[in-house]
């Protein structure tokens, strides 16, 4: 004699294996997500990587730091070879971290008028970078005499002191102090920029208009 199941016996079965459908689902959907995960950390972890190697600062456009040593070892081995002087200037933004706490958008404005700034008063066979904060370096290439790079460092802390930066509605005037360094063939990048951080302030920021 056949056995009749009731009802609800049968809908027992069926959400029994409508739940071990759902738990398989959710496994493979748990499986995917760690997939994806451990994709999206990879990805993370080498883009960081390639914005450590590349060649221009991710928010002006200028060099970086890596790329200024680099082209710092370039000018030094034309020194090498033919004897020639170069330059190495740094600008700090005085109060960048007054001004930067104002917000994003006014942190990225400042530096992006000092990028532009720098880049319109420098001779194509100069090179503008940026290293950290609102800290900025230009390598002047070939230059006759020390007096002649601490004027054009000059020349362009009185264009940024007399140049207002448009941001968030209000102007802000900016200052830079400066930190010249004059090399030849006996220095070395680490020298360099060791020397140029402690010359950084030693001359006054030129006055606000």
């Amino acid at each position: 004699m056949s056995t009749v199941k009731r009802p609800h016996s049968i809908l027992g079965e069926n959400q029994a294996a409508l739940a071990g459908e759902l738990a398989e689902q959710y496994e493979e959907l748990l499986n995917e997500f760690k997939k994806l995960q451990a994709l999206y950390e990879e990805q993370s972890t080498l883009l960081a990587k390639l914005q450590a190697q590349a060649p221009l600062d991710e928010v002006t456009g200028l060099a970086n730091q890596k790329s200024l040593e680099a082209e710092l070892e370039r000018s030094l081995a034309t020194a090498r070879r033919h004897s020639r002087s170069h330059a190495l200037v740094l600008f700090r933004v005085q109060d960048f971290a007054t001004y930067a706490a104002l917000g994003e958008a006014t942190e990225t404005a400042m530096l992006t008028h000092m990028a532009r700034l720098l880049r319109q008063n420098i001779r194509p066979t100069d090179i503008a970078a940026r290293l950290q904060g609102g800290t900025f370096a230009v390598l002047l290439n070939e230059v006759r005499a020390s007096d002649n790079a601490h004027l054009r460092a000059a020349a362009i802390a009185a264009v940024v002191a007399q140049t207002p930066c448009v941001a968030g509605g209000r102007n802000l005037h900016l200052s830079v102090a400066t930190g010249v360094k004059p090399f030849g063939a006996e220095d070395t990048v680490p020298e360099l920029l060791g020397a140029a951080q402690s010359a950084l302030g030693q001359t006054a920021a030129p006055a606000r208009n």
